[in-house]
């Protein structure tokens, strides 16, 4: 067993909550739902969701500009031989005005996150003009 899966722990109802947001992709509509660690606890739990965005760039404006977060995202997007596909992938959101215990704590749950979420793809994000539907869409091509 690794160090980080005794220092996070994950409930099961956010699970379910996690395994609820997988389930109802749709091709045509972008979701985000937002996961903190609580620092005290280092238990990872729901921060937000944002339902039917219209761009990527919404997301972004929801995020502090001091706080890191995870967030997983279903992006629809067109493959190159034009196909309708939505990846499931996770924003490591960790702003550069992060203090460095909370920089820490979040870089120490990033992988057992991703592992336990069974996210494949990471985006890593410092401001928020990182996050944008070019940036994306050349990250997941």
């Amino acid at each position: 067993m690794s160090s980080e899966a005794r220092m996070f722990t994950i409930s099961d109802t956010t699970m379910k909550e996690i395994d609820r947001f997988r389930l109802r992709l749709k091709k045509s509509v972008m979701y985000a739902f937002i996961l903190k660690v609580d620092k005290a606890t280092k238990e990872i739990v729901p921060d937000g969701e944002i339902m039917d965005l219209q761009s990527i760039e919404e997301v972004a404006d929801e995020l502090s500009e001091t706080n890191p977060r995870f967030i997983l995202v279903s992006y629809p997007t067109k493959t190159t031989d034009g196909r309708l596909s939505t990846p499931l992938f996770m924003i490591y959101w960790r702003p550069s005005a992060t203090p460095n215990d909370l920089s820490m704590i979040y870089a120490s749950a990033k992988v057992w996150f991703q592992d336990v979420s069974q996210v494949h793809k990471v985006f890593e994000a410092r401001d928020s003009e990182d996050i944008t539907s070019e940036a994306v869409d050349e990250f997941l091509h």
